[in-house]
């Protein structure tokens, strides 16, 4: 048995929004709301480590019955399974993601995913991975007119988003303004207020948007891709102070899981299930 502990902890509505004027959307349950005291406890114990998800993020990471499930939970039980860690899927308790992102980045030990590995959080983090493949897409009702590409002005329309997405800070990157940004607290009220036209599109990974799109009953063909960013990738993301041999187990681990097919296996398994979708991209 490995002498490196594990304390799983799922946080609620991934990128849910900071209190601003613009949030929309229920704010996670009491129950579901983190305690700030208990995670700086976790992160200071020897050899603990603290992994955060979310729940709101299918197929990466949701409940179904109280369970945690999604693709990037299953990659993260069968490494722990393999390298031999005391914990497993019933050790995933679940949090807030509004304090997630801040505190991987304040407390040592600390473990977030899925995590998209942008150029603004390269040196933020320790990385293991990748795990999958991001595709970020911006995703419009097929009834507007709205349409984006190379060189357009980004900030002719308004955005939902969630706070501290990479889905966020790549519509920055492409000069939008804050002010054009609606902020959600969770992907279905996302895509609920798309429909209702509260504004004109939503940033989001593509087999996400599919994902709640579908669980909504919402017709795909009364959505259309506006604009497609060029594909990251998600990793798991240690906080900067994680013993370097735990990043190294962690990664040799994740390379047994590809390369005898395992990762492809869980791959197909979420991932077939988004089925059709919102896949072309408008003329």
């Amino acid at each position: 048995m490995r002498n490196f502990k594990f304390i799983i902890t799922v946080f609620y509505g991934l990128f849910c929004a900071l209190a601003t004027a613009q949030s929309v959307g229920a704010a996670p349950p009491e129950y579901l709301r983190d305690n700030p005291e208990h995670l700086h406890e976790i992160s200071e114990k020897e050899g603990a480590i603290t992994a955060i998800s979310a729940d709101d993020y299918p197929p990466y990471s949701y409940q179904e019955n109280g369970i945690a499930k999604g693709l990037s939970v299953d990659v993260l039980v069968e490494i722990l399974k393999r390298a031999g860690m005391e914990q497993s899927r019933k050790d995933i308790i679940i949090m807030a993601w509004s304090r997630a992102y801040r505190e991987t980045l304040r407390h040592k030990n600390t473990l977030l995913f899925s995590t998209v590995r942008t150029p603004y959080r390269e040196s933020l983090f320790k990385w293991v991975g990748p795990i999958g493949v991001s595709r970020q897409v911006v995703v419009a009702r097929r009834d507007n007119s709205a349409a984006l590409s190379e060189g357009a002005d980004f900030n002719q329309y308004r955005y939902g988003v969630m706070k501290n997405s990479s889905g966020e800070q790549r519509m920055m990157a492409k000069g939008v303004d804050p002010s054009r940004f609606i902020y959600v607290n969770t992907l279905e009220s996302a895509a609920k207020l798309l429909k209702r036209g509260r504004y004109d599109a939503m940033v989001f990974d593509q087999a996400v948007a599919n994902w709640i799109f579908r669980s909504l009953h919402y017709r795909p063909a009364a959505f259309k891709i506006i604009y497609a960013f060029e594909d990251l990738e998600y990793y798991f993301a240690f906080n900067k102070e994680t013993d370097q041999s735990l990043i190294d187990l962690m990664q040799n681990t994740l390379d047994e899981i590809r390369a005898d097919g395992t990762l492809a296996k869980i791959t197909q398994k979420y991932l077939h299930q988004t089925g059709e979708g919102i896949v072309q991209l408008s003329n």
